[in-house]
């Protein structure tokens, strides 16, 4: 009989162990969930950064090209207002000739 009760209590302790198991499967599934969804939103986040700094360096693209044009005509102009000056200085030069 003594046989018996061995065999009772090791099968309770079997199946004790395996709720146990079960419990920290349950625990440890929902800490990966949890992890894995921190991950997740980690990485989209990421991603709307990438997406937004792509879209500032097309605005910045954009905003160089016409402050390129601008100071291009700038330029321009000041060339053609130094050599009118040359040409207005020079007409005066050769008058008093």
């Amino acid at each position: 009989m003594d046989g018996m009760d061995s065999e009772t209590l090791i099968e309770k302790k079997f199946t004790e162990l395996n709720e146990n198991l079960k419990s920290i499967k349950g625990e440890l599934s929902e800490k990966v969930h949890s992890e894995n969804v921190k991950v997740y939103r980690n990485v989209q986040d990421l991603i709307r950064e990438t997406d937004h700094s792509e879209e500032q360096e097309k605005l910045t693209e954009k905003r160089y090209k016409c402050l390129k044009r601008i100071t291009l005509t700038a330029l321009v102009i000041s060339i053609i207002n130094i050599a009118l000056t040359v040409f207005i200085f020079l007409s005066l030069y050769l008058v008093r000739l």
